[in-house]
């Protein structure tokens, strides 16, 4: 019979369409989907680093006022202005009571 395929011939044709398949639907597709997690986390990662840019530029901003730079120097330097005295509170020492012993007298026997 002309025109008919031996059951090897479908069976290599079949392989061949199903292999063109693959390359051209799905392998394609997973790396879409991976792509596309890519650019999600990218993005999340691009708005979390946008949030902090602002916060630390306003904090930049505010270290350039002249009251954050006394409020700091106070802080962490324990600076003053001329004129003014600084005071320090010093904390006493816990009172602890001595330690307490109690003895025991040995029993008297009475005969």
């Amino acid at each position: 019979m002309k025109g008919r395929l031996t059951p090897a011939a479908r069976i290599a044709l079949l392989t061949v369409f199903s292999v063109a398949f693959l390359f051209v639907f799905v392998f394609p597709t997973s790396s879409y989907l991976s792509q596309a997690r890519q650019v999600s986390r990218a993005q999340h990662d691009l708005a979390v680093l946008q949030k902090q840019n602002r916060t630390l530029s306003a904090e930049a901003a505010k270290l350039h006022t002249t009251a954050e730079i006394e409020r700091i120097a106070r802080e962490r330097y324990n600076m003053a202005l001329p004129g003014e005295r600084l005071f320090s509170i010093v904390p006493t020492p816990p009172v602890t009571a001595p330690p307490t012993t109690t003895t025991t007298l040995p029993a008297t026997v009475n005969p």
